[in-house]
Parts: structure tokens; C-alpha cells; sequence
């Protein structure tokens, strides 16, 4: 038989009254499980909780992917400055980045991909 409201109502009063939830199960004629789901957090309870912990997540990671895109550029941006050989991310080979074209960025001279757009 399925927990109403108003048992689950009744459940937690008791157990807040200071009843032991073996006193609850035999003075409602309930199972020490429906007991222990009537006075555990409700799946609405939980799916709020997770959603608020899924926001804070997609947030740090966010933050986390902006720091890296900082840190590559910066990474690229040195090389290029000091003429310093590195490993290009797309074809794994040692390169010295080099200016693009159009001047609006570093490339890797051997498979003219993008590496930093200044």
C-alpha cells in the first residue's frame, strides 16, 4: 500500500515528537522501508538539489575552459615572441609558430592551422 500524504504527515510529526522508528512502524502499522521513505528527502528534494549542483558544474567548467584557452594562447603567443620550437596540437610536429596572413593570428607553418587568433 502506497505511502498517502497524510501518513508521511503523521510519520514525520511522530519522529520529530522523538519516537524511534521502530515505535513509528508498530503505532502506524508501517515498514521500517516506508518509514525511512517517509522521513528521507522527497525525489523533488533531490532533483532541485542535483540541478543546482549540475548549474554550479556547467559553471566551473565554463570558467575552467576560459582559463585554458587563455593558457594555450599564451603558451603559443610565447613561442612566437621568443622564436621557440613547440609541438603543433593538430599534427603533432616540432614547429616555431608563425604569423598568418593576414596578421590577425599565429599559425603552424607546416599544417596552417590556427593556433592563436590575436
Amino acid at each position: 500500500m502506497p505511502l498517502t500524504p497524510e501518513k508521511v504527515e503523521e510519520v514525520r510529526k511522530l519522529y520529530e515528537e522523538g519516537k524511534s522508528t521502530r515505535e513509528i512502524a508498530k503505532a502506524l502499522r508501517l515498514s521500517l522501508r516506508d518509514i525511512g521513505i517517509a522521513l528521507g528527502p522527497s525525489i523533488d528534494d533531490q532533483l532541485r538539489e542535483l540541478a543546482e549542483l549540475q548549474s554550479e558544474t556547467d559553471k566551473k567548467a565554463e570558467y575552467a575552459v576560459k582559463m585554458m584557452k587563455k593558457l594555450w594562447a599564451s603558451f603559443f603567443l610565447t613561442a612566437y615572441r621568443k622564436g621557440e620550437e613547440v609541438i603543433c596540437p593538430y599534427c603533432y610536429q616540432p614547429i616555431v609558430p608563425a604569423d598568418s596572413a593576414d596578421g590577425k593570428g599565429v599559425i603552424c607553418p607546416k599544417c596552417g592551422k590556427t593556433l592563436v587568433q590575436l
